[in-house]
């Protein structure tokens, strides 16, 4: 009698505990009680997402695209004002933060891949480039496979990393893989000649030498894609109902000339020139899923 009712307890405890933990990440619905939309970024990450001092109020394109979602989001389902709060990311804590309810919805420069989305949801891209190498100025190194046997710069967590790692045993390359916590630690590895390349998202590395008082001299960006590099906007596995509004009010975002202002306001100005490529023209257009490649 008592054994049958220790489990009748602890069938409800754990009902109650899949209660909670639905309702922790039912953002939708935290969103029809008025409830503050928090949005996670990453900093220093200029075009896409930085502070710029102020953590609680960031810029960047993917952050006006995000605002511009939220609008749209409030209008479509009829929401009360959302109010929108902002938490600092870093490329490797983006994801934990996720999972542990701190942030609701990721915008910043995430690429989406095939084994990401088995544990998070996106959105269509809104942004596509691809893998290219940083060296110094002047040097001759064109590709990965002339850096065999030497130090290449990696940042923990990111698809550059990801991608470096595969063609490294692929073609047994035998590369020096320094690992470096930050982008901007990455860069001054490279400036500083302790690598001799920083494999990263080809927008990234240009924004990162436009930053930079000497980029334009000490930096250049080499080499042929090494990958196609989707951008989507990410969320948790369980919400759907999020994602499936998010995605939809992206769409109705990027078809509007609103979304073209805010791309030629971030990557057409005195720091960078950077004109809309094919592939980022067509999601504008055409919502696209398809993820990274390779």
């Amino acid at each position: 009698m008592h054994f049958h009712r220790f489990c009748i307890i602890l069938c409800c405890l754990a009902a109650t505990l899949t209660n909670a933990a639905s309702a922790a990440t039912d953002t939708l619905d935290k969103l029809r009680r008025g409830q503050p939309l928090v949005i996670g970024y990453v900093d220093q990450n200029l075009p896409f997402s930085t502070s710029e001092g102020n953590p609680e109020a960031p810029k960047g394109f993917t952050i006006d695209i995000c605002r511009q979602v939220v609008e749209q989001l409030q209008r479509s389902l009829k929401l009360p004002a959302t109010p929108v709060q902002y938490r600092v990311v870093t490329f490797d804590t983006r994801f934990s933060a996720l999972d542990s309810n701190e942030i609701d919805l990721e915008c910043a420069s995430t690429t989406v891949t095939r084994s990401r989305m088995e544990k998070y949801r996106f959105t269509p891209s809104y942004y596509v480039t691809g893998v290219r190498l940083l060296v110094a100025k002047g040097s001759d190194i064109q590709s990965l496979e002339q850096l065999a046997r030497q130090p290449v710069a990696i940042v923990t967590n990111t698809t550059g990393e990801a991608l470096v790692r595969k063609q490294d045993e692929l073609a047994s390359l035998q590369l020096d893989l320094k690992v470096y916590e930050s982008t901007e630690a990455a860069v001054e590895a490279v400036v500083k000649g302790e690598v001799k390349a920083f494999p990263f998202d080809e927008i990234l590395l240009y924004a990162f030498i436009a930053g930079r008082p000497n980029g334009a001299t000490e930096l250049d960006v080499v080499g042929r894609f090494l990958s196609i590099e989707p951008y989507g906007l990410m969320m948790r596995l369980s919400d759907g109902a999020f994602e499936q509004a998010v995605s939809a009010s992206l769409a109705d975002v990027l078809s509007t000339r609103e979304a073209v202002r805010t791309y030629e306001k971030w990557f057409r100005n005195d720091e960078l020139d950077a004109p809309m490529n094919r592939l980022t023209k067509e999601v504008f257009t055409m919502p696209s899923r398809d993820p990274a490649f390779p």
